[in-house]
């Protein structure tokens, strides 16, 4: 017979095959015999997966409408753990695969089902014992408070947990670590800022598991007191008055009580203003005090009570008032 792209006809149906090249059989015969698609890269692949159900995924291949995968024990490359056709270049497998030392075998298939030449990649499966499920704090928790419960489930397979403290995402340097949590919850004390977080379940004295995912809690400074200015009188009444606070969206909260412990109000109001008008008040002992809330709706500590004493006038009319009013702010 006359020779093909990459081999020869023989006698009968019989086609000779030369090295890199394949073909394909059907019902009308053979198919011109065409190269085979090459070795697929797994040069990405992860050295180490901590993740089940296994998912591993490598650069789409020109050519390939499929791909085969399989997953052989490293130290027996006979033994198949894993096979499946999968119509994108990432093989998942729903199988509980055990942690241990494996080879995966790729390789691409043309549109007529032409399997191409195998690549091969050792990875280790360590995906036990499972990181335990958080339930606090929340990812991106933002509190004020200086003390932060740490929260967890149990895990059946965990002797105990490890939680790390990091001031990045890379855990590079770990700040604070606690390694011998037995309890499915910690107590820890939080300077101001951003801070990472993660928890491992470790079985035994010491296989630890996969890290879980990690979170952020950020640590936040309540807005100070602002500090109160002389009050100034006008017919209306006395403005009270102090320092405005830094920052866009400050809004400030004026409370007014006839006794020290604020309760019953009087007032209690918000404004925008760093002032706020007390409308000509009836003689006794008046007690005021601001808080400052910033822009996110955080609200400070309530600033030292000011007391005010408005005496009785001595003849009818506000305008008595005024000089007295103003020497017995305290």
């Amino acid at each position: 017979g006359r020779p093909g792209a990459g081999g020869r006809q023989g006698a009968g149906s019989a086609l000779l095959i030369g090295a890199g090249f394949g073909t394909v059989a059907s019902a009308s015969g053979l198919a011109p015999a065409r190269a085979l698609l090459g070795v697929p890269g797994l040069g990405a692949l992860p050295l180490r997966i901590e993740r089940l159900p296994l998912s591993l995924a490598w650069p789409a291949q020109p050519g390939a409408a499929t791909y085969r995968a399989q997953v052989f024990d490293a130290d027996a490359p006979h033994q198949l753990r894993l096979d499946g056709l999968f119509v994108t270049p990432v093989a998942r497998w729903p199988d509980d695969l055990p942690d241990g030392r494996y080879a995966l075998r790729v390789r691409g298939a043309d549109a007529d089902g032409l399997e191409g030449r195998d690549a091969s990649a050792l990875f280790t499966l360590k995906a036990r014992p499972e990181p335990p499920f958080v339930t606090e704090p929340q990812a991106g928790s933002r509190t004020p408070d200086a003390l932060v419960t740490f929260r967890w489930a149990r895990n059946p397979a965990a002797s105990h947990y490890r939680l790390q403290l990091a001031d990045n995402p890379g855990f590079d340097p770990v700040r604070d670590e606690r390694a011998d949590l037995v309890a499915t919850e910690v107590r820890l004390a939080l300077p101001v800022g951003t801070h990472h977080w993660r928890l491992a379940s470790v079985r035994g004295a010491d296989d630890t598991g996969p890290w879980g995912d990690a979170r952020t809690i950020t640590r936040l400074q309540l807005p100070p007191p602002p500090d109160a200015l002389p009050p100034q009188a006008s017919a209306d009444g006395v403005l009270l008055a102090w320092a405005r606070s830094p920052g866009d969206g400050t809004r400030y909260r004026v409370q007014l009580a006839r006794d020290a412990s604020f309760s019953p109000l009087l007032a209690d109001e918000q404004t925008a203003q760093p002032s706020w008008l007390l409308r000509r008040p009836e003689p006794g002992t008046y007690h005021v005090r601001v808080q400052v809330i910033d822009a996110d709706g955080l609200a400070g500590e309530f600033g030292a009570a000011q007391q005010i004493d408005v005496p009785p006038p001595a003849t009818s009319g506000w305008w008595w008032l005024l000089p007295a009013l103003l020497l017995l702010l305290v």
